[in-house]
């Protein structure tokens, strides 16, 4: 139906009528001009003519919208002219990225350089990599340009209250101002004394710590550790990746379910206990039995507790895995590869898995609390059970090679008196045949 035959058939009583009595036509979120404007004229056609949307306060009506009277009503300006304006919105804003890339590749070479002046020439590596990264990110190299300006300045010694009004006037969004000072942090020798001075009553726990770890590893390097070794000095604990996946000897079966394979980080103590996290989401503890095997289980609010334990057989574990259940007790599931990698993760990782474990226990509910502390206090004579327990054929193969280890020497000793007692009667034969030939 054409508006304008609409209205001029109706009073301006009549329009007042139908707009105040109108029910509104329900929109989406993120829902665009056009597309409510489309289906108000649906609407129209249809002969509803007593229908609105809200578009950001303003109300559109069924009875007289057009495309271009929504946009005037609503934008200020026709449809073909916002077009207009959008179009050259998107070019602007695409000639100046291209700008600032051409700017910041331009300009990486001399922030290299120029970083190299005021960081410790054991972080030179990392700090080139920094750049390059920051060069081609979403800022081009925005934090690297503040951050060498901070690192000027505290070269010179310049007073901290200075600095810091310094970063205020910057006038950074908390995105830029958290990537700068990250860096000033990391690769200024003064850096963290900054961060404390400008965020002492602001940070969390976590970030004390790490802040305090940045101090001590540049401590180190001055006391001339090397970077990576200074790096593993840091770390409070052996971090290891861990991979638990089912013991599939066939083929099309692992295709089939490797989907299922479950991986993750744990921080292993000296007592060989130790905490982790698997699928982002869960988490575990455990004890590492020397070379020879692991046991350990996970803990979350949504599914039942497991337990796993395996015995080493040449580069992986070879085990089991439990279901714990208050209401029907432990489920054997069946058998499983567990394996264990060195990890490359440093000990900003570290502090990370150990918040995220700290957050995981804190959600708990009251039933995997208790199970949580009964496994921990319980887990020597869990992994005594399970490895009792275990009776189909890989499983006899794994008690075993168990016993096996744990009886090695004595195996070896009495294989030794075995060899020893062979060689002196071989002796005593060959004197008995010598006589015989000689005849005495």
């Amino acid at each position: 139906m054409n508006v304008n035959d609409i209205l001029s058939s109706m009073t301006e009583e009549q329009i007042k009528d139908y707009k105040d009595s109108s029910i509104e036509m329900q929109t989406s979120a993120g829902q665009s001009l056009d597309e409510i404007v489309i289906k108000l004229e649906r609407l129209r056609r249809q002969g509803k003519l007593n229908y609105y949307a809200n578009w950001n306060g303003i109300k559109l009506y069924s009875l007289d919208v057009t495309m271009d009277s929504a946009f005037k009503k609503c934008l200020t300006c026709s449809k073909k002219t916002c077009l207009r304006r959008e179009k050259r919105g998107f070019e602007d804003a695409e000639a100046t990225i291209k700008k600032r890339e051409k700017e910041a590749q331009e300009k990486l070479p001399t922030w290299i350089e120029e970083g190299k002046k005021y960081i410790h020439p054991e972080k030179f590596e990392i700090w080139e990599k920094t750049c390059i990264a920051s060069a081609n990110g979403f800022y081009n190299g925005l934090g690297v340009e503040k951050a060498l300006e901070i690192m000027v300045m505290l070269e010179n010694k310049v007073e901290l209250p200075k600095i810091k009004q310094k970063i205020k006037d910057d006038g950074h969004s908390g995105m830029t101002e958290s990537i700068t000072m990250n860096l000033v942090l990391f690769y200024a020798k003064r850096g963290p004394a900054l961060y404390n001075f400008m965020y002492k009553n602001r940070m969390s726990k976590i970030y004390k710590k790490y802040v305090s770890k940045i101090r001590e590893l540049n401590k180190k390097l001055n006391m001339g550790y090397k970077y990576s070794e200074a790096m593993e000095e840091l770390k409070n604990h052996k971090i290891m990746d861990i991979s638990i996946y089912f013991d599939l000897t066939n083929d099309d079966e692992y295709t089939k379910y490797k989907e299922d394979d479950h991986n993750g980080t744990i921080l292993i103590n000296e007592d060989l206990t130790f905490e982790g996290v698997i699928d982002n989401e869960k988490y575990i503890t455990g004890k590492m039995l020397g070379n020879e095997g692991i046991t350990f289980a996970d803990f979350c609010n949504y599914t039942k507790s497991s337990h796993y334990c395996g015995i080493r057989q040449n580069d992986k574990l070879i085990g089991r895995r439990e279901i714990y259940s208050v209401s029907s007790g432990v489920t054997d599931k069946g058998g499983v590869i567990i394996k264990l990698a060195d990890s490359a993760k440093d000990f900003v990782d570290e502090i990370d898995l150990e918040t995220e474990i700290k957050q995981l226990k804190k959600d708990f509910v009251v039933d995997v609390k208790d199970m949580c502390a009964w496994f921990s206090t319980n887990i020597d004579s869990e992994t005594q059970r399970t490895f009792m327990t275990l009776r189909n054929e890989l499983n006899k193969r794994l008690v075993n090679a168990l016993s096996n280890r744990i009886n090695q020497e004595d195996l070896e000793e009495k294989q030794e008196k075995i060899e020893k007692e062979e060689v002196k009667q071989l002796k005593l034969q060959r004197k008995l045949e010598r006589c015989k030939q000689t005849g005495k």
